[in-house]
């Protein structure tokens, strides 16, 4: 059976006939991850629960991260999850290319390309998020035997100090990719 624009767009149709605009999301929806936020930055300025939480995965006696390269960690969730997401933004990139060339998919091509946008802008928001933020990776602060002062989230760095690049941490744009 061939796709159709009815088809992808069923949910605004309604039974009378008339296309209706989709229901607005309830406002909790956009109040409650800026309250989440709010929340969560002031525990990290007013508490050491971030220090607390990284001293439970350091090795007192070698100072040293155990699990830093362990492997199913490093390999299986680092570069063969970022891998299975390119993989699936390129089978979306096909498709995209594929509702050009087969005009019963063209229905399809508006969602794919929000797909692929959605899929490219969760990464991109983290790779800027590491050019505005200065956190090091926990193995570099001098508390855990690294080089760099330990400073809060948003609290600028001592003269000298280069920035770190590890906030917001790299893997989790795999999950927001998908």
């Amino acid at each position: 059976s061939s796709l159709t624009a009815s088809t992808c767009h069923a949910s605004m149709q309604h039974a009378d006939g008339a296309t209706r605009r989709p229901p607005r999301a309830p406002r909790w929806w956009y109040v409650a991850p800026i309250f989440l936020a709010v929340v969560l930055i002031a525990i990290e300025a007013m508490t050491d629960l971030d220090r607390n939480v990284t001293r439970y995965f350091l090795d007192p006696e070698t100072r040293a991260f155990p699990l830093r390269h362990d492997f199913v960690l490093e390999v299986v969730m680092h570069r063969w999850a970022k891998w299975a997401v390119i993989a699936v933004a390129a089978l979306v990139v096909a498709g995209v290319v594929f509702t050009y060339v087969r005009p019963a998919w063209k229905a399809w091509r508006r969602i794919l390309v929000f797909v692929l946008l959605s899929m490219a802008l969760g990464p991109l928001s983290v790779t800027a998020g590491k050019w505005v933020s200065n956190r090091h990776c926990p193995w570099d602060i001098d508390e855990f035997g690294g080089f760099a002062p330990y400073t809060r989230l948003l609290e600028p760095l001592p003269e000298g100090v280069e920035a770190g690049r590890c906030f917001p941490a790299g893997h989790s744009s795999t999950g927001y990719a998908l």
